[in-house]
């Protein structure tokens, strides 16, 4: 990240400075990134975390509590820091294409309360970060929740959801553009039939 000069794998979870990523990748003389300025704090000199980091953070947290082991088995949706609140929600960090968390999406509660955001609740497209190394050469099939998507990303398949139902589709339509065939996988009732109709006239104009 350029603008803290601290690095993160989406994979494993490592963190750290440039130096500390120096290590770990055993560059022959990572001494050489202490002082150029990539060792900085990633907090503003106010003393007041980011936006950003604090919900990296509370991603982290959230993920502690996870008692879904169909995810928990998933290291797919373990990198997509899923995880679970304090009520039994599902939790769901969307990333920018930098890999920052800037939402956080509390899915719907056991006895049918609205989803919540945590940051920016602005419909979006989910796994973002992942969108721009897809191959364009291969399908991206079109879910209908976050739940959805997880599944068919942890069966090796390219695929994503926007964040506000069927109904809805992220205003930028690049981050989804180009691919060779959509296939879009949404649920058998009114809501997604027509989810899918408007999905796919969007799709046939805009990507």
């Amino acid at each position: 990240n350029l603008e803290t000069g601290l690095y993160l794998c989406h994979s494993c979870s490592k963190k750290g400075n440039a130096y500390q990523f120096a290590e770990t990748m055993k560059h022959p003389t990572p001494s050489k990134w202490i002082d150029d300025g990539h060792n900085q704090s990633p907090y503003p000199k106010n003393g007041k975390r980011t936006t950003k980091i604090d919900l990296w953070n509370k991603a982290k947290e959230y993920q502690k509590n996870l008692t879904a082991d169909w995810i928990k088995e998933s290291k797919r949706a373990m990198g997509m820091l899923v995880g679970e609140d304090k009520q039994g929600r599902l939790t769901f960090p969307y990333f920018d294409e930098d890999g920052d968390v800037v939402g956080i999406k509390h899915h719907k509660g056991k006895n049918g309360e609205s989803p919540y955001w945590e940051g920016d609740g602005a419909c979006k497209w989910y796994g973002l970060h992942l969108l721009k190394g897809f191959d364009r050469n291969k399908p991206l099939y079109m879910c209908e929740g976050e739940r959805d998507c997880l599944r068919w990303l942890s069966l090796g398949h390219q695929a994503t959801t926007g964040s506000a139902g069927a109904g809805s589709i992220p205003t930028d339509m690049k981050p989804i553009s180009g691919f060779r065939e959509y296939i879009t996988i949404y649920d058998n009732d009114n809501a997604g039939k027509v989810g899918i109709k408007k999905l796919a006239e969007r799709l046939f104009i805009e990507a």
